[in-house]
């Protein structure tokens, strides 16, 4: 698997993997995107992205159970710390706007303070890239949202004085 996410072919060879159940393949995927190493990471998320979308016409259920099983991961009560997931969320969301109106508040509310909020910077950059991916295709579904206000802070920088 890590092989094929760091090959240039990346789009063709994608289809090999269409072959294999979604659910199947992004057990896979899971360990991709912990990686450290942004040659798997990225197209880890990328293909999460794609082959989840994909899914939703057929098994929408499934989908969300996949998404389920994501915000699970980011619970502490999970015992894991949810690497690249916030990334494949906003990637999968930004790929199917009826999952964004869905999920797009639980995304979101990793970064209200009230919320779901993650402590931890490095999950909070994740969540940043995710809720920014998730804006570039579908900002409508953000701007419908209440608490976004806590984005602000995080993309502006302090004023000097």
């Amino acid at each position: 698997m890590f092989a094929l996410l760091k090959s240039p072919e990346l789009e063709k060879k994608l289809e090999s993997l269409r072959k294999y159940s979604v659910h199947r393949v992004f057990r896979t995927l899971l360990s991709a995107l912990c990686s450290e190493d942004e040659e798997i990471k990225r197209p880890a998320v990328t293909v999460t992205g794609i082959l989840v979308a994909d899914l939703a016409p057929r098994d929408m259920e499934g989908v969300r159970r996949i998404l389920r099983r994501m915000i699970w991961s980011l619970n502490e009560e999970s015992g894991g710390i949810g690497w690249g997931i916030p990334e494949a969320m906003g990637e999968i969301l930004a790929r199917n706007e009826p999952l964004a109106r869905e999920f797009a508040p639980i995304l979101v509310s990793y970064v209200q303070p009230e919320g779901n909020f993650l402590e931890f910077e490095l999950l909070q950059q994740g969540v940043l890239w995710g809720i920014g991916r998730l804006a570039e295709i579908h900002p409508q579904v953000l701007r419908s949202l209440d608490g976004t206000q806590y984005l602000y802070p995080a993309w502006i920088p302090p004023t000097p004085w």
